[in-house]
């Protein structure tokens, strides 16, 4: 395969991604890097006919072996070239994908999601929120936000608000005024695909939080309708929630990390420890199966020793 061409067909397909399948600029940020290492592996392969087996055979022999790749990410790239070669064959340009037939299984081991505990959760949500009794009211400072303290109580609610529906980081910055019902109760989220749903806000004092949030937030004189915005009026972007987020972990010293996907995994986890079902916690999250929820279903090991410091079979037979 000339190289040029192999560009040309790769920027054809992505394009394909984006207006047919409607797929996340995420996504197709993914996939443009999964396609440039397969440029750079048919740069150095030597295959003479392009679209068999032993190309898909050979790419998975360099990403583990010369790339050093993880598990999960080789599953990634050959899942995007799986997807690449059913689009050449639907467009003609090769005649049948190697991938018809092949006996391909790529294991991944199975890694318990990481979740922060309850009372890593207490903390964030105490750094991150502001504290009412040190700020004065809204309508003292002229019915707005200011910078300061926008940025806080912007990052604060984010946070409650990740841990209370579990939805991705790009979902909640994509979250606009109209999107949030009346009362606060629930909000409406384009995830992935473009698919919608309805997450819905369970905590009372959230909800009042939120509808508070939205009435001092000045949306007159804002230049966007989205919910959360930065201190200079525009959305806020998920790299930026990331970067408030990198410095309460910094102040708290918690490792690894706290990250939005983290909120998430806590956020279902939590739910499952409840003892709510799983199948509404797959609604929650967006997953399209079940299966993808099922890593939610672990017992932590605090969960573990409650239960079974409660249960005390030997206790009870008065041993």
């Amino acid at each position: 395969m000339d190289a040029s061409r192999l560009d040309s067909l790769c920027a054809e397909f992505l394009r394909y991604c984006r207006i047919s399948q409607s797929h996340s600029a995420h996504t197709i940020a993914a996939y443009n890097q999964d396609l440039k290492e397969l440029a750079l592996y048919c740069s150095l392969d030597k295959f003479s006919a392009w679209a068999e087996p032993a190309l898909v055979f050979g790419y998975v022999d360099y990403l583990q072996e010369q790339r050093s790749l993880m598990p999960a990410s080789v599953r990634r790239r050959i899942a995007c070239l799986r997807g690449f070669f059913k689009w050449l064959e639907k467009e003609k340009v090769i005649a049948s994908s190697p991938f018809r037939g092949l006996d391909l299984q790529l294991k991944v081991p199975k890694r318990l999601p990481r979740t922060l505990s309850r009372s890593q959760v207490l903390a964030v949500t105490r750094i991150a929120s502001p504290n009412p009794a040190n700020e004065p009211d809204a309508r003292e400072r002229g019915g707005c936000f200011t910078a300061k303290l926008d940025a806080q109580a912007t990052t604060g609610l984010a946070v409650r608000l990740l841990l209370s529906t579990g939805v991705r980081v790009s979902e909640l910055t994509s979250i606009r005024l109209p999107d949030v019902a009346a009362d606060g109760s629930g909000v409406r989220i384009v995830g992935k695909g473009k698919r919608e749903r309805t997450v819905f806000v369970g905590n009372r004092r959230l909800r009042r939080d939120l509808l508070r949030y939205i009435e001092q937030r000045c949306t007159g004189s804002a230049e966007s309708d989205h919910l959360f915005l930065n201190q200079r009026g525009r959305p806020l972007s998920p790299q930026t929630l990331r970067l408030r987020l990198r410095k309460i972990s910094e102040q708290l010293k918690i490792s690894p990390r706290v990250t939005p996907h983290r909120f998430r995994h806590t956020a279902a986890t939590l739910l499952i420890e409840e003892g709510t079902d799983i199948r509404f916690v797959q609604r929650l999250l967006g997953h399209s199966s079940i299966s993808t929820t099922e890593i939610y279903t672990h017992v932590s090991d605090n969960s573990l020793k409650s239960a079974v410091e409660l249960a005390d079979p030997l206790g009870k037979l008065g041993l």
